[in-house]
């Protein structure tokens, strides 16, 4: 498994990646649990989907955001996914 940050994991099985969100704990082992956001075939698929899954959950939170502003939280979201892959390669 490979951590993206503290709410979301890839599962590596094969050809196949799952992007998994961390949904709390079951109580009767302790283990984590997740849930499937999405399967990919291929990284750059899944970092995609991962930039316009965090570009969304910051739009979220805002009530309205103009256009320079989305395109800001895009470009801020894009950078910290790039040093976080610089930092492992």
């Amino acid at each position: 498994m490979v951590k993206i940050n503290d709410m979301y994991y890839v599962h590596v099985e094969d050809k196949n990646l799952t992007l998994q969100k961390v949904v709390g704990t079951d109580k009767r082992t302790g283990k984590t649990k997740y849930n499937p956001v999405g399967y990919y075939t291929n990284w750059p698929a899944l970092f995609d989907a991962l930039i316009k899954l965090f570009v969304a959950e910051k739009v979220n939170l805002e009530k309205v955001v103009s256009l320079s502003q989305l395109k800001n939280i895009y470009e801020d979201i894009r950078k910290e996914i790039k040093e976080l892959l610089s930092d492992c390669f």
